[in-house]
């Protein structure tokens, strides 16, 4: 997705290239999941939830990855974890976790459009949570 929409990313930050780095310019946001950061994996490896944590690790190196090659163009490119959200997915790990999430679908939405909105060049490449706080890799 991110490789067939790069020229437009590209074509909008240099149309906007007097505004700061900002969502503005262009700026590329990739789910993650607090489970993939491996500072914070235990619970979550008691969980046993490896492959979705792995996956999640490969977005985060992806982000990484992505954001230091964007930079040159004035594209940012970040990783959000939007909080253990209440879904049917969320509703799988009850009986293993103990609970279906803390947010709701509407609230992780509002998280995500502050982080949007509000993310600048410093947190490029990041692994972001609401308010822009950071989270280990």
């Amino acid at each position: 997705v991110t490789t067939s929409f790069y020229p437009l990313l590209k074509l909008s930050a240099s149309s906007n290239s007097s505004l700061p780095m900002c969502a503005a310019r262009g700026l590329v946001v990739n789910f993650s999941s607090i489970g993939a950061s491996i500072e914070l994996a235990p619970p979550f490896g008691e969980a046993k939830v490896y492959s979705y944590a792995i996956s999640k690790c490969a977005v985060n190196m992806m982000t990484k990855l992505s954001a230091h090659e964007f930079k040159a163009d004035g594209v940012m490119c970040v990783a959000v974890h939007p909080g253990w959200v209440k879904t049917d997915m969320g509703a799988l790990a009850e009986e293993e976790l103990g609970s279906t999430g803390d947010v709701t679908v509407d609230e992780a939405s509002q998280h995500m459009i502050e982080i949007m909105t509000g993310a600048k060049e410093e947190n490029s490449g990041q692994y972001l949570i609401k308010d822009l706080a950071t989270l280990p890799y």
